[in-house]
């Protein structure tokens, strides 16, 4: 558990509602999580009337949807941890999926997804995502970009639903379909290491 609380600063369901301005300033940031869970569940939500997404301090929507993430300030050496958060709520609330301080974690040789989830009343850290960690990033579109004071490096992360995660979305989607890839912008030299 990190020191401090999930979605430190939102509110109870860990995240402040999105202004409703469409023009928003939109900052670019050079490192951090870009992720968009499911396109067509993303979709699914805008379409859906009534539908809402908030976000908590530390993210931000893009324009096609997707939702980036900052990079945590106690992230450990060698590991991928964010902060920011997101909930989506659609159906008069039936459907409410909220993810918070996503963090890439290793369990032996396995590389996942993790993120605080509101549950029942308190926050639960599970597996969102196996990953499918590229192997050699170099012919994984994975990159090198200069950002004028240190090398960044962008790697897209391929994504499948966890089974623990398969009840956020009251079981529409089955353990190992596809989620949205990862991209993670991140200092030359940081990232996981399995165990």
């Amino acid at each position: 558990m990190s020191q401090r609380e999930p979605g430190e600063g939102a509110d109870a369901a860990g995240a402040s509602p999105r202004s409703g301005d469409s023009h928003e300033e939109i900052i670019r940031q050079d490192t951090g999580l870009v992720w968009g869970v499911k396109e067509s569940f993303l979709a699914y939500v805008s379409r859906w009337p009534g539908s809402s997404v908030s976000l908590a301090p530390g993210s931000g929507q893009l324009l096609d949807g997707r939702f980036y993430f900052a990079p945590d300030p106690l992230t450990p050496p060698g590991g991928f941890w964010f902060r920011g958060g997101f909930r989506l709520q659609a159906h008069g609330g039936l459907l409410d999926l909220s993810m918070a301080d996503p963090r890439v974690e290793a369990s032996g040789v396995h590389l996942h997804l993790t993120g605080e989830t509101w549950n029942e009343g308190t926050w639960e850290r599970l597996r969102f995502a196996d990953l499918d960690w590229p192997a050699d990033q170099r012919d994984k579109a994975a990159g090198l970009v200069d950002t004028g004071d240190s090398a960044v490096r962008t790697i897209t992360v391929a994504a499948r639903l966890h089974p623990d995660a398969t009840a956020l979305f009251d079981e529409t989607y089955s353990a190992g379909e596809g989620l949205a890839p990862l991209i993670i912008r991140s200092h030359q030299g940081s990232g996981p290491r399995s165990t």
